[in-house]
């Protein structure tokens, strides 16, 4: 509700909860051999580019969403199908 009453304020708290939420369902061992999920990680990238294109984010907030997206594409082995 924060982020939609103020999004200046919120969005870079907002979005750093939502990658941390997504990185921990990307990461979550199943029984299955296969999760179905209506947004991954990787989505998170394009609510970045939104937030960066409205001028939601200060431009030190941007670096810390990006370097954590980074991170998350390159350390926690996510793999996708049927994007």
């Amino acid at each position: 509700e924060l982020m939609y009453t103020d999004p200046k304020r919120y969005s870079f708290l907002f979005q750093s909860y939502v990658q941390l939420t997504m990185l921990q369902l990307h990461t979550y061992k199943s029984a299955m051999p296969y999760k179905i999920m209506e947004r991954s990680v990787f989505s998170a990238r394009c609510f970045i580019e939104n937030m960066k294109r409205t001028k939601l984010l200060k431009d030190v907030e941007l670096v810390v969403l990006e370097d954590w997206y980074d991170w998350c594409i390159q350390n926690a082995n996510i793999v996708t199908d049927l994007i």
